[in-house]
């Protein structure tokens, strides 16, 4: 096996590595989406007193930072997985061209 077939090879293998990365964040992702939906759909519980109201609020925004942060991660690893999985040009890019296509082998 050449350098370069091994090079796409682990380059491949990262890519695979960020898709289930990216496939593991879809279920905070759905359970922020579907809490803020939640809250928006019932409004602010004032009803219940201040301390409720305060609860719900610290409640909601500890929810909607979560999937916020659950969709960045989403979007990075796909990105990258779609990169890695494609050609790994980024890699390629970053290593230089005189590493993958050393000829003394």
């Amino acid at each position: 096996m050449k350098k370069a077939e091994l090079f796409d090879l682990i380059v491949k293998g990262f890519g695979v590595g960020f898709l289930m990365l990216a496939i593991i964040a879809i279920p905070k992702m759905l359970e922020g989406i579907i809490m803020t939906c939640f809250h928006l759909i019932n409004g602010v519980w004032d009803h219940g007193g201040d301390e409720l109201a305060k609860y719900m609020r610290t409640l909601w925004t500890t929810q909607l930072s979560a999937s916020l942060g659950a969709i960045f991660r989403f979007i990075i690893y796909l990105i990258a997985a779609v990169n890695f999985l494609r050609s790994g040009s980024w890699v390629k890019k970053l290593m230089g061209p005189h590493i993958i296509t050393d000829a003394s082998e």
